[in-house]
């Protein structure tokens, strides 16, 4: 054999000693830092129970799924609408986008809840409240005319001593709500005439 021929083997065998020393360190290295690495905080990482944990409540869905949205809309009257829609979930990141401008309130495999707060006074209100006082002189909002009796929202004892006969004349008739402006304008102006607590 040659002194060039040796000289190529030798070179090769250290090359493949060096391969396989450097494999050997990699996949020592990367065993060692998922068994015990500690993130910037100085925490440990998270076991492998509290992964799967994480796991099972972090919905992932893999192809379209259908559920139930529940939309609850909350005004500023305290009505509550409730609307039910039957979504496909194609995409995670497009599903969550669409509804990015409400809360989550619930969720299960089948059934996610959203809610929402609305700066606005209720459809039910616009379309058929008026403002009244009961028989025992409370702040009322019915629905439709006072003299039906469908209370839907209750606020406080007038003294109606202290009111201006035309209020107490129109409160008789009964207010139309219409807006969410006569809403907070109404109960603002009959505040000054609310009834000392006893």
């Amino acid at each position: 054999m040659s002194k060039k021929e040796v000289s190529v083997k030798k070179s090769a065998i250290f090359l493949m000693t060096a391969l396989l020393t450097l494999l050997f360190v990699i996949s020592y290295a990367s065993t060692a830092l998922l068994g015990s690495e500690e993130n910037t905080s100085g925490e440990s990482r998270i076991n492998q129970e509290e992964s799967l944990e994480l796991e099972k409540s972090v919905e992932t869905v893999k192809g379209p799924k259908t559920v139930k949205v529940v939309l609850e809309r909350r005004y500023l009257d305290g009505q509550i609408s409730e609307e039910t829609i039957e979504e496909t979930i194609w995409a995670q990141e497009d599903f969550w986008a669409h509804y990015s401008g409400w809360s989550l309130k619930d969720q299960n495999n089948e059934r996610i809840v959203f809610t929402q707060d609305i700066e606005d006074i209720s459809p039910l209100l616009k379309w058929s409240g008026y403002f009244g006082l009961d028989e025992n002189g409370v702040l009322t909002i019915f629905k439709g005319r006072p003299e039906g009796n469908e209370v839907i929202q209750s606020f406080y004892q007038i003294d109606t001593e202290r009111l201006e006969s035309h209020y107490l004349e129109q409160l008789g008739e009964g207010i139309p709500v219409k807006t969410k402006e006569t809403y907070e304008s109404v109960l603002k102006v009959l505040e000054e005439a609310k009834a000392e607590q006893m």
